[in-house]
């Protein structure tokens, strides 16, 4: 108790370590560039988490990680861990991340904003912790991949969401060979495929698994694959 009051009665009559408490507000000012600018990164590309959130995520783990230096060694006669409050952080943080990542049938979005989440709790702890070339050097790299990476993923990479290609075919022949290779030629990727019989509606259905193309247009490929046998129905769903 009266180590408390004498904490308390430090503050009223005024902190005097001014170069302590200017480096820490430089640490403060590094954390909101930085929430703010991997945010303006998520909110340029769409998602959903964006610089509001980025910005509290990375100024308040800069704030926990000075008050975890802060706790351990401010008294000489008091001491403790200062990796317990970094590491309920880094646990914590992980709970906002899983938010973050939506699952809807076989396609799984927001796992990059998620690892983000946790990049920007890491960068402001280390600049709470005064770490500022790792932090502000990952910050950079983080800006400079992102953007890159993607280009080059889409260059190089078949991208796109994992669909169903659902066609029936009336009794009859049916060029399976054609059909794939319409469906290939469209810039699609098949994954898998199923093939069913309905005797009483004389019909054959075939699913297929695809990565579709980001510029697949379904009426120019339901025409072409009218040619590959009698197509009574065509349709294209997320999975």
């Amino acid at each position: 108790m009266e180590y408390a009051l004498e904490q308390l009665s430090g503050i009223i009559t005024g902190y005097t370590d001014w170069a302590q408490i200017c480096e820490w507000l430089v640490r403060i000012i590094l954390s909101f560039i930085c929430g703010v600018c991997i945010g303006w990164e998520r909110r340029n590309r769409r998602q959903l988490i964006g610089i509001r959130t980025l910005l509290l995520i990375c100024m308040s783990s800069t704030l926990l990680g000075i008050l975890s230096e802060y706790a351990a060694f401010s008294s000489d006669t008091i001491s403790g861990d200062p990796t317990r409050i970094s590491a309920a952080v880094i646990t914590g943080i992980g709970f906002v991340g899983g938010g973050a990542i939506m699952h809807r049938g076989f396609n799984v979005k927001g796992v990059t904003t998620a690892a983000l989440i946790w990049s920007t709790a890491a960068i402001g702890l280390s600049l709470g912790d005064g770490l500022y070339i790792p932090a502000l050097f990952i910050f950079v790299l983080i800006l400079v991949a992102l953007p890159a990476f993607q280009k080059f993923e889409s260059r190089h990479f078949q991208t796109g969401k994992l669909k169903i290609l659902r066609l029936v075919y009336s009794d009859g022949q049916i060029d399976f060979e054609k059909t794939k290779n319409c469906i290939q030629q469209a810039g699609n990727m098949i994954n898998d495929m199923s093939f069913s019989t309905d005797e009483s509606q004389g019909t054959n259905e075939i699913d297929f698994y695809i990565y579709a193309s980001n510029q697949i247009n379904p009426f120019v490929l339901s025409e072409q694959l009218k040619k590959t046998g009698n197509l009574v129905k065509f349709s294209l769903s997320d999975s």
